[in-house]
């Protein structure tokens, strides 16, 4: 077990190293409380929309249970992410059940709403939006040491 999470560390370590920093004059530590980052589990992953960026702000829906909170806070046991799909199919080779490590900003608000059946419907009242900035499979390659 204190392997896996030294190798949870050195995981997350360069996907916040590549994170962009912020431009402009935000205080790190609004930042800090802006920024999630969990070990989760995929529960559901919603549909790809059939319209790309241009117009409106195209996101894919995923519904993961939080395993655990590796920089910031969350209390809840499962998270509803929005990540942009621009680039098309983010999460393109994950499915349910996979174990993935996630890095999000939560928002009040994003560019455009989108909902996705069994993850978020139109009549759900959203407080925090988590929008992913990154997001990968988590190897279970050491955990039997």
């Amino acid at each position: 077990m204190k392997g896996t999470a030294l190798n949870i560390k050195l995981l997350v370590l360069p996907l916040l190293l590549l994170m962009p920093h912020s431009s402009g004059h935000s205080h790190s530590s609004e930042r800090d409380n802006t920024l999630l980052v969990f070990e989760g589990t995929v529960i559901k992953v919603g549909d790809l929309p059939s319209m790309s960026c241009g117009v409106m702000a195209v996101y894919q829906l995923a519904k993961y249970r939080v395993d655990r909170v590796l920089a910031g806070n969350y209390k809840a046991t499962d998270i509803i992410v929005d990540h942009l799909a621009c680039k098309r199919d983010v999460l393109n080779g994950i499915s349910a059940g996979d174990k993935v490590i996630v890095v999000v900003n939560k928002r009040g608000s994003v560019l455009q709403r989108w909902n996705a059946e069994g993850i978020r419907n139109p009549d759900d009242k959203v407080n925090v939006f988590y929008v992913a900035k990154r997001v990968a499979r988590a190897t279970s390659c050491c955990d039997a040491e």
